[in-house]
């Protein structure tokens, strides 16, 4: 827009939280390009259902684990395979899936670990940053 900085001013109430939907700038332009098209201050706000249905979703994950484990309890091998759904673009695509196995696989003390992971791209909602980043989906097996 050509604007310079000291003419823009962005104001953001504290909502609460600071992490997931919140950590990139997807709607900022909109609100901008109202306010240059309307001459005035716009407000841009998701009601809770659009929040819903069009903000980032926590990437859905197809996981293989198996784990080798002696009678007395002490494990012997881990081996994860993790599919990430990061939906139509992946702009946390790889991280997510890189803490899948970095975050959950070396809580045990084990010395022979396979992590595979895949990141897919699919028609289906975006995968953003969420409490957890990837850990969550995997810590269900893990921790079963």
């Amino acid at each position: 827009l050509e604007i310079p900085l000291k003419q823009i001013r962005v104001i953001k109430p504290r909502i609460g939280g600071g992490f997931g939907t919140k950590q990139e700038i997807l709607t900022d332009s909109i609100a901008a390009s109202f306010t240059w098209e309307l001459k005035r201050p716009v407000k841009f706000e998701f009601t809770r259902k659009e929040e819903f249905i069009s903000a980032r979703t926590r990437h859905p994950m197809t996981t293989y684990f198996k784990a080798g484990v002696k009678k007395d309890g002490t494990i012997t091998a881990m081996d994860m395979k993790i599919t990430s759904n990061t939906g139509a673009y992946g702009s946390h695509a790889l991280t997510v899936l890189s803490n899948t196995g970095s975050k959950t696989l070396p809580l045990y003390h084990c010395e022979n670990i396979r992590f595979i992971g895949d990141t897919v791209y699919t028609n289906l909602p975006v995968g953003g940053a969420y409490r957890g980043y990837g850990a969550t989906q995997a810590a269900k097996f893990t921790q079963a």
